[in-house]
């Protein structure tokens, strides 16, 4: 379940031209994940994107499975 997204607009970007998109993982939490997600173009950032996610189940927030968090830990963005 997407809980929250927060798009920052640093840069206006222009049409046609290519635009990279990196992503990986921001934070960890008992049930829930943060992806962290940049656009590039041109080798300059225009924005950023921080999406907070939920595992569910029927009755509501749900454990992370173990196997899910060691490959969220694999992903997981190094910060300053």
């Amino acid at each position: 379940l997407i809980v929250s997204v927060a798009i920052e607009y640093i840069a206006e970007a222009h049409f046609p031209a290519h635009v990279d998109v990196t992503c990986g993982i921001l934070r960890v939490g008992g049930s829930s994940w943060q992806i962290a997600s940049a656009a590039f173009q041109g080798g300059e950032c225009k924005a950023t994107c921080i999406t907070t996610i939920v595992l569910t189940d029927a009755e509501g927030p749900a454990t992370l499975p173990q196997d899910l968090r060691e490959e969220f830990e694999r992903l997981s963005v190094k910060t300053t």
